[in-house]
C-alpha cells in the first residue's frame, strides 16, 4: 500500500488521490515536473529572486496558445476526476463551439491545425486574444488550476511571458525596474533540458527521439476521441511504451 503523498501536490496520499497513474508513465512524470517547478519557484521566491506579478485575475485566460499532448492528457485526467464524464462532455461541447469560431474568424490558423506538416506553435498575433479558456468556471476561476500547463505556470514568474498589461505596468514602475536589474526573475528549472522530457519530448526504447505535436487546448478537447488511445497509454502505460506507440 502506497503511504507517500501524491505527486500532484494535493497533500493526500497517493492511494487516496492519483492511484490509477503509472509512476513510469507520461502523465505521472509530468506531475513530477510540475511539482519540481512549483518547488523551485517557491525556493527562489523565499530568496527574493522570483516575484509573481500575477494577481487574482484571469486576464491571460483568453489568450490563444499551444500545449503538448501530455499536458492535455493530464488536464483531461483531472477534469474527469473533478467533473466526471458528463461534465467533461459539456466542456467538449464548449470547445467545439470555440473551434468553430476559430474556423470562421481565423481560417488560416484553423487550416494550419489540420496540416500534419505544420506543428509550429506560432500564429498571427490577431488571434492572440481569442475566447475564454474552456477551463474557466462560471465565476471565471480555473477548474484545474493545480493541473494547469507550463505556459500558465510561468506567466508572472518569468519576464519572457510578461505580455499581460498588468504585469507590464508593474515592470515599468521605477521600483520594479530597479528590482528587476538586481535580481534574477527567471525560473531556471523551466529551461533545463531535462524538463522537456515528458512534456513534449520522448525517447523510444530504441533511442529514437520523438517530439509531440502541440495544439491549442480547445483543439484537443474538440477532437478528444482522436487522442483516446494515446490518453490511455499516457495514464496507464510507461513513457517508453507511449513513445514506441507513436513511432510504431
Amino acid at each position: 500500500m502506497n503511504t507517500t503523498n501524491c505527486v500532484c501536490g494535493s497533500g493526500k496520499l497517493t492511494k487516496d488521490c492519483h492511484r490509477d497513474l503509472n509512476p513510469k508513465g507520461p502523465v505521472y512524470l509530468l506531475w513530477e515536473k510540475y511539482l519540481s517547478l512549483d518547488t523551485e519557484v517557491q525556493r527562489l521566491a523565499s530568496l527574493g529572486k522570483v516575484k509573481s506579478f500575477c494577481g487574482d485575475c484571469n486576464q491571460c485566460c483568453s489568450d490563444y496558445f499551444y500545449i503538448s499532448a501530455t499536458e492535455y492528457f493530464l488536464i483531461k485526467h483531472e477534469l474527469l476526476r473533478i467533473l466526471g464524464q458528463v461534465g467533461f462532455d459539456q466542456i467538449i461541447q464548449r470547445s467545439l463551439a470555440q473551434l468553430a469560431s476559430l474556423e470562421r474568424d481565423f481560417p488560416a490558423e484553423y487550416e494550419k491545425l489540420g496540416n500534419k506538416n505544420d506543428g509550429s506553435p506560432f500564429y498571427d498575433t490577431a488571434v492572440r486574444k481569442f475566447k475564454p479558456c474552456p477551463m474557466l468556471d462560471e465565476d471565471g476561476r480555473c477548474m484545474i488550476y493545480r493541473a494547469r500547463p507550463l505556459v500558465c505556470r510561468l506567466l508572472g514568474t518569468s519576464y519572457l511571458y510578461a505580455t499581460c498589461e498588468v504585469i507590464k505596468a508593474h515592470l515599468s514602475h521605477p521600483v520594479a525596474r530597479l528590482w528587476r536589474k538586481e535580481t534574477n526573475i527567471m525560473v531556471g528549472v523551466a529551461y533545463d533540458e531535462n524538463f522537456k522530457h515528458n512534456v513534449d519530448y520522448f525517447t523510444t526504447s530504441k533511442g529514437v527521439a520523438m517530439i509531440q505535436r502541440s495544439y491549442p487546448l480547445c483543439y484537443f478537447l474538440a477532437n478528444d476521441k482522436l487522442f483516446e488511445t494515446n490518453y490511455q497509454l499516457a495514464v496507464t502505460g510507461t513513457s517508453l511504451a507511449y513513445a514506441d506507440a507513436q513511432l510504431g
